[in-house]
């Protein structure tokens, strides 16, 4: 209950409070909807004024064109400048043109267009016989199978001046001849008109494909002019600009009413009803998360009968939670205490004195570790009873206490592991202290044993060994195991410590293979730890990236030992690196659909440039992001907390993700995890081994796995063998599991 209800912190629940205000919400949907009613209907009433709008704009272009196209085709061979020029301004000064451009494209005129342009002559019943113009200025030539004349201006000539034309009439046996001038001259009509403004800035799209239109004017198929309309678009813009304006503050106008009326009724009648005695409730529940509870004032409920119901309904709640929890914390602290102290005698047991160890690798504290044995105890249980033996182990225990005090070391610590078998931790002791110890616990336990129990000669063996900083648990057991067997060989009573010089002959040799191994790149990879989803048992979900590293004579090395001496050496990185690159080239070389997680060292992840150029090499293989996974121990990160929360930012900033494996709640407390947003965790095996029958495990186990939904968390279990325990790990909800 209390992993449960420590899940939210109280800014959180404030926050929660507020989005859950019903009244609030209420109102909101409300004037949603209102406003969404509004909008539809102008919006559609818009669409259909924008498009008459411009449909109208369209006819009344059209309209113009066709009547001033209709007007030129008549009057063009007029060559009449003035009244040209009239009707073209008439047109412009509709407003609905920006530019309108007369071109001639060839200089042509008629019989009548010289009458007409003769003062004092009308008469067109008369034939044309010769036309001429100065031959500095061109020439003129009659168009074939057409009434029409062609002036061909020299290249000197500026047509914009009047041309001088003589031309001879006949009639009647008579001939005349005339003068006259006609004005070629083009028109360009353009003015830059200024926008004028408006509250709304955006450009509408009008249904007009082309915003200039051209017309060819002909007289007898040939082409004498060529008109260019240029619309003007500004003024249509801006009329649907100033509607638009219109119909938002005329939304507007309406709408305020409704707002006002919705906001009265939710700031003095729902808030007195029903959002202060929520409010209230809430702060009830926030001060029930806090571990803080006391009797509900009912006078601060005055609501709705539905309401006071609910309240008096939490406080029952209330009183039951505060009881359970109560029972709960309880029954956790027998838990705790059961799982990491000897219930005989009160020792830490063998799970402390594996964290102890791991925190000394990490913080490379020396030291020396010892192994304790009581010999043939086996052979005094068969003699005497159940208390005896459990008085016996008693006063042994309470002998090598009293031993260890009289060292005048604060930090040595003895353990009990199970049965006969008890370690001790000197931390910082020196070899003449170690052996001191040692010979003093074999005295002490005979001269004050021998009088009260029935004990054999053989009493204790003591094996003792310097804690190998760049080792392993494993292999610090394996030396304990050897320094025992050489203290048998002594005979009764005997001990034996494996000196530092004695492990340091091992050193330099591993150092040199280690940069060996690194420099050549000389390993492989094996993909252990398959596991398996619970909804698809046949599908392989992670696996994780194994070195396999052998010296030059085809030893095995432990990977822990490796990475002590690679990070002693300040070479770790290039390792992590290499097996970076050949677990990409893995993933990519097999088309693997499951994720692969890859071992990093602390040394690595805190290397500012290792995580430079693994951000580089990440973002060049983005397609396989989601199949890459880096795995740091529970007990490591927690060691170094502040690098490991920055490495899982920086991971999920490029899209990889974390997993945090050989998960122990007691390495790492799970209400710190809370946040980190890490993707998968990997329970250590320890606590899914036949943890059906294990109280203490199926609490631990139940405790992460509500966490881990809570926060978005993939759980795996690790080397699940039984079948009850894969079926409960299936019923609580586990993600996956190795086999």
């Amino acid at each position: 209950m209390k992993n449960v209800l420590n899940k939210f912190d109280k800014q959180k629940v404030k926050n929660l409070n507020k989005l859950i205000d019903t009244g609030s919400s209420n109102t909101i949907v409300i004037l949603s909807f209102f406003a969404f009613i509004f909008f539809i209907t102008s919006y559609i009433f818009f669409k259909e004024h924008k498009a008459k709008l411009a449909e109208e704009k369209i006819t009344a272009y059209h309209l113009n064109i066709n009547y001033l196209n209709s007007k030129l085709e008549k009057n063009i061979l007029n060559h009449n400048i003035t009244k040209i020029e009239e009707e073209i301004q008439n047109l412009y000064k509709t407003g609905l043109f920006e530019s309108i451009v007369l071109q001639n494209e060839k200089y042509i005129f008629d019989k009548n267009t010289l009458i007409n342009n003769t003062a004092g002559f009308d008469d067109k019943s008369w034939n044309l016989a010769d036309v001429i113009v100065d031959i500095r200025n061109g020439s003129i030539r009659k168009i074939e199978n057409t009434s029409l004349y062609r002036f061909y201006p020299s290249a000197t000539y500026d047509i914009e001046q009047v041309v001088k034309i003589r031309y001879q009439l006949y009639k009647n046996k008579q001939i005349r001849s005339f003068v006259t001038e006609l004005n070629f001259s083009n028109f360009n009509i353009e003015k830059n008109y200024k926008s004028e403004s408006s509250f709304i800035s955006l450009d509408f799209k009008l249904p007009i494909e082309n915003e200039t239109i051209e017309h060819e004017i002909k007289v007898e198929n040939q082409v004498i002019a060529i008109i260019t309309y240029k619309f003007n678009l500004q003024a249509l813009q801006l009329e649907i600009k100033n509607f638009l304006f219109n119909l938002i503050l005329f939304n507007i106008v309406m709408f305020l009413p409704i707002l006002f009326v919705i906001g009265f009724y939710h700031r003095f009648l729902f808030k007195k009803h029903v959002t202060n005695p929520v409010n209230n409730l809430n702060k009830y529940l926030d001060n029930i998360l806090e571990d803080k509870f006391s009797m509900l004032d009912k006078k601060e409920y005055e609501g709705t009968k539905e309401l006071k119901e609910l309240t008096s309904k939490v406080a029952k709640i209330s009183g039951k939670i505060a009881s359970l929890k109560n029972e709960l914390n309880m029954n956790k602290e027998t838990l705790e205490l059961k799982a990491s102290m000897d219930t005989l005698t009160g020792l830490p047991n063998k799970n402390i004195f594996d964290f102890e160890i791991k925190s000394m690798y990490v913080s490379s504290i020396s030291g020396y570790v010892f192994i304790l044995r009581i010999e043939k105890l086996t052979q005094i249980s068969e003699k005497y009873d159940t208390s005896y033996i459990n008085n016996f182990i008693q006063s042994y225990v309470s002998i090598v206490k009293r031993v260890i005090s009289s060292i005048h070391k604060t930090d040595i610590t003895l353990y009990r592991f199970y049965g006969s078998k008890f370690a001790i931790i000197a931390k910082n002791l020196e070899m003449q202290e170690a052996q001191k110890l040692c010979e003093k616990i074999i005295y002490e336990l005979h001269q004050n044993l021998k009088d009260i129990y029935d004990i054999p000669e053989d009493l204790v063996q003591l094996a003792g060994t310097f804690f190998d900083i760049y080792g392993s648990l494993d292999s610090l057991l394996k030396s304990t195991d050897k320094a025992y067997e050489i203290s048998k060989k002594k005979g009764k009573n005997s001990y034996h410590i494996i000196a530092e010089e004695e492990l340091e002959k091992n050193f330099s040799k591993l150092d040199a293979t280690v940069v060996d191994i690194i420099e050549r790149a000389d390993f492989n990879l094996a993909f252990v730890l398959d596991s398996y989803s619970f909804d698809e048992p046949d599908k392989i979900v992670m696996n994780e990236a194994a070195p396999q590293l052998y010296d030059r004579e085809g030893e095995k090395l432990a990977i822990g030992s490796v990475i002590s001496v690679a990070e002693k050496l300040q070479i770790a990185h290039k390792f992590d690196k290499l097996v970076i690159v050949k677990t990409i080239a893995h993933i990519r070389g097999n088309d693997l659909q499951h994720a692969v997680a890859i071992n990093l060292s602390m040394s690595s992840i805190s290397d500012s440039s290792f995580m430079k150029w693994l951000e580089t090499v990440l973002q060049a293989n983005k397609d396989i992001l989601d199949k890459i996974v880096f795995s740091i121990t529970s007990y490591t990160a927690y060691l170094n907390k502040e690098i490991f929360v920055m490495f899982i930012r920086n991971i999920h900033e490029i899209g990889a993700g974390i997993i945090l494996k050989r998960y122990k709640t007691d390495e790492y407390p799970l209400e710190e995890l809370e946040g980190l947003q890490i993707d998968y965790i990997r329970m250590h095996q320890d606590y899914t081994s036949n943890f059906t029958n294990d109280m203490v495990k199926k609490h631990k186990v139940k405790n992460i796995l509500i966490f881990a939904e809570l926060n978005g968390i993939n759980v795996i279990a690790d080397s699940v063998k039984l079948d009850s325990d894969y079926d409960l790990l299936e019923r609580l909800g586990t993600y996956a599991t190795s086999r």
